[in-house]
């Protein structure tokens, strides 16, 4: 390396860690460019094995938000264990892949993850999508997030070389956005000055589940990747991990968040068991949408309600329950939502390209039984398995979601 370019180093790494000092005074994403290695708030590289890096990313977002939100108790470093969520999601008997949606149905399903030899259940009480705006917005949203909650699960296209080397020996990768993203990895920093020819300025930092060029991180461009811009995998935040010991949790959506519903108002019925509501789990659809969730009896009268609540990302949200003064419940009730844009998160049949490029996409099936989940029309209630759906074409393959669907409201009870 010739003398310009180690002097050139050796004064952006004093620029850097000048820029470190003033971050004590400035919101974390004010600044040029920021890591989470620095600080210590993100887990171990992991080595992920063939169609499940999406569980590993998971895993790892979850891992960094514990460490930033300083709820982690025990004494051992945080892992948390992807077998879990591999083995035992609504895809493990019949697919080999997964992805974010399927992270946040296990997790909202099952009352969170495990950790280590800990027997509390971590619980994120919001999952939430990022890239729903603009180019710039994306980026500025993705890296307030990192800041505040940890590393930022998203999806790039998986290179068996990188695509070359800085005078550092960082792994720079990048595909011009023109091949399908296949690799689920972290975002877990930025450098809006850094640039890699042809793009212009700005890059992430990644961290990724499968080694490139011996090394566990990579760099890449903000214009030259699905990394950060992927609606549906672009930036996934896992945030405000608590522990709960929920009773019980009662739910008919399986796969969680698969289609959107456009209704009234909708519902699910849920038997109790000498048990009390204490929060409800939802899906808004859309950015900038609120919910309001209500339990009531079969004649109506209410029971408990949430708070009506602003709701900025798509995604999961825990809401919690007030119910006045009721003691235990030991009865049918009807757990209501009501969303002000009308849209609702809906399980149903749907198709999924296979685990590699020459397997033929996979059809998914959910199920669902009379009496579970209901639709509010022309003032009364119509259960969801009588309503008819008209047959549609998913990558090539033909069929009918009428019967199969159920809404993603989820009751935990104490």
């Amino acid at each position: 390396m010739s003398k310009f370019c180690r002097d050139w180093h050796v004064i952006i790494s004093l620029m850097r860690n000048l820029f470190l000092i003033f971050l004590f005074i400035q919101p974390l994403w004010a600044g040029t460019s920021f890591d989470l290695r620095e600080s210590g708030f993100v887990s171990t590289p992991k080595l992920s094995m063939d169609h499940s890096s999406w569980a590993y990313a998971a895993t790892s977002s979850l891992e960094s938000n514990i460490l930033i939100e300083g709820s982690w108790d025990d004494q051992t470093v945080v892992k948390f264990p992807e077998k879990q969520m591999l083995e035992n999601n609504a895809f493990s008997k019949i697919y080999k892949g997964g992805d974010y949606k399927l992270a946040a149905a296990y997790l909202s399903n099952n009352g969170g993850v495990r950790a280590n030899s800990n027997k509390s259940f971590y619980f994120p009480r919001s999952i939430e999508w990022l890239t729903h705006g603009s180019f710039q917005v994306n980026i500025e949203r993705i890296q307030e997030s990192i800041a505040q909650n940890g590393s930022v699960a998203s999806r790039s296209t998986k290179f068996i070389r990188p695509w070359e080397y800085d005078l550092d020996g960082e792994v720079i990768d990048f595909n011009f956005r023109i091949l399908p993203p296949t690799q689920f990895v972290n975002i877990i920093g930025w450098d809006n000055e850094r640039v890699v020819p042809p793009f212009q300025k700005g890059v992430w930092i990644v961290q990724d589940s499968r080694v490139r060029g011996g090394v566990n991180y990579f760099l890449t461009p903000y214009g030259g990747t699905w990394v950060g811009q992927d609606k549906e995998s672009g930036g996934v935040s896992f945030n405000q991990l608590r522990t709960f010991n929920f009773k019980n949790i009662y739910s008919y959506a399986h796969h969680g968040w698969q289609y959107e519903f456009n209704a009234e108002k909708v519902s699910n019925l849920y038997q109790l068991k000498d048990e009390l509501p204490i929060n409800i789990g939802i899906y808004t659809v859309i950015p900038d949408d609120s919910a309001v969730a209500i339990i009531s009896d079969l004649d109506g009268n209410i029971l408990c309600h949430s708070k009506n609540r602003s709701l900025s990302n798509p995604g999961f949200y825990l809401l919690e329950l007030a119910c006045g003064n009721k003691d235990q419940l030991t009865q049918k009730v009807r757990v209501e939502l009501i969303t002000e844009s009308g849209l609702y998160a809906l399980d149903g049949h749907k198709v999924y390209p296979g685990p590699t490029e020459s397997d033929k996409p996979v059809l998914i099936k959910a199920t669902s039984s009379y009496k579970e989940s209901w639709v509010f029309k022309n003032g009364k209630w119509i259960d969801l398995k009588t309503y008819y759906f008209k047959e549609e074409k998913q990558m090539g393959l033909i069929f009918n979601r009428s019967g199969s669907g159920n809404f993603a409201i989820n009751l935990y009870t104490k």
